[in-house]
């Protein structure tokens, strides 16, 4: 009980801060590139609270991200390594970058901070094509 109470704490600090989606990228046939920016700190983040939701599946279930990978602000170098281990985190805003599988233009991915509703998937762009970086699930 006062694990519940102390997560559903925790997650009311996070309501309040801002999260946008920058885009919703083609990775191969099956993976889409998720980038988005939020007013938190990368250590801060509740990324495990992060989720693909479908219907009549349970957040327990769902699909949760796929190597979060921190960048810049600007979205032009990866700040942290593949499985989104940074080094410093001196800001009080993220850039990241995540995998999902099997995401479409009516893919809703639920967080702590809002709901993310990807309404297209376009083509990575070039400034992510060098610095992004993919490990095949087995």
């Amino acid at each position: 009980m006062i694990e519940l109470f102390w997560k559903k704490k925790k997650l009311e600090q996070h309501i309040d801060k801002n999260i946008s989606l920058i885009g919703a990228y083609k990775y191969n046939d099956d993976v889409t590139l998720v980038e988005i920016t939020i007013d938190e700190s990368p250590t801060e983040l509740l990324l495990d609270e992060f989720f693909l939701y479908e219907k009549n599946v349970s957040q327990r279930d769902s699909q949760a991200p796929y190597l979060e990978q921190f960048l810049d602000s600007e979205g032009k170098k990866r700040i942290s390594d593949i499985y989104g281990n940074i080094e410093c985190a001196s800001e009080n805003k993220s850039r990241l970058t995540f995998f999902l599988f099997y995401a479409n233009g009516e893919s809703k991915i639920k967080t702590p901070y809002g709901v993310l509703e990807i309404e297209k998937i376009v083509s990575l762009p070039d400034r992510l094509k060098n610095i992004i970086e993919f490990e095949v699930v087995e």
